[in-house]
């Protein structure tokens, strides 16, 4: 936009590109990206062990992207994050040996549900099968309100619910708002730190990059959610 605005409005176009590159500078690196991760990664985790006794009755777990094709595997698989979730649902699932709800819907009406595929991997990893699965749902609203028509049949309200450290506050939000009482179970904290020295925190990369993406557009979605959904 600052390109093309030079020949109308010379000072603002320079003013846009400056800002665009000094921007982008930034947020490729290490050090503010975690310092972004910060502002919105304030729900504390769970204890490595929890009580095997308490008032949840499921565990759900949220789905976040699939690799449409897997050539290595010949299927689609889950995006990393999502393989993060799935670990960490384990473990949990372990300590309490509560039953599992997996949410995540289709891209394409041909395509297999996101919760068809990451329940394929418990079995195939983890020799677990999620008793329930939603698989219709296309953003964490959907999750939310599918996810409860689902449980609530079984008069089932009380979860642990699994997503990163940094989607947990509109997840736990709009949870709650669909009727859940939530204990958040996040995990993968980008705020905890890193061994990285000081000096090359300041090296723009790509991850780096990416993070900022996520914790931006977070950021933005949790407005919107409040707006959109009257939190």
């Amino acid at each position: 936009m600052g390109y093309f605005l030079l020949n109308s409005y010379k000072k603002f176009g320079k003013f846009l590109i400056i800002f665009s590159l000094i921007s982008l500078y930034f947020l490729s690196t290490t050090i503010v990206s975690r310092e972004l991760a910060r502002l919105i990664e304030t729900i504390k985790p769970l204890p490595p062990i929890l009580q095997s006794k308490s008032d949840r009755q499921a565990i759900v777990v949220l789905g976040g992207g699939r690799y449409v094709t897997m050539p290595e595997y010949g299927k689609p698989l889950p995006h990393a994050i999502v393989l993060e979730r799935l670990r960490y649902a384990m473990h949990i699932q372990r300590q309490t040996n509560l039953p599992v709800l997996i949410s995540g819907g289709r891209v394409f009406p041909d395509s297999d549900s996101e919760a068809s595929i990451m329940n394929q991997v418990l079995i195939d990893d983890y020799q677990f099968k999620a008793r329930w699965l939603e698989g219709k749902s296309r953003n964490t609203a959907e999750n939310a309100r599918n996810s409860f028509a689902i449980l609530d049949k079984e008069n089932i309200t009380k979860i642990y619910l699994v997503t990163h450290a940094w989607h947990m506050n509109r997840a736990a939000d709009i949870f709650r708002s669909a009727g859940f009482d939530v204990i958040p179970a996040p995990t993968i904290y980008f705020s905890a730190g890193t061994n990285m020295p000081s000096s090359l925190q300041w090296l723009p990369k790509s991850n780096a990059l990416n993070l900022s993406r996520n914790i931006l557009h977070e950021i933005i979605g949790f407005w919107w959610y409040r707006f959109r959904y009257d939190q």
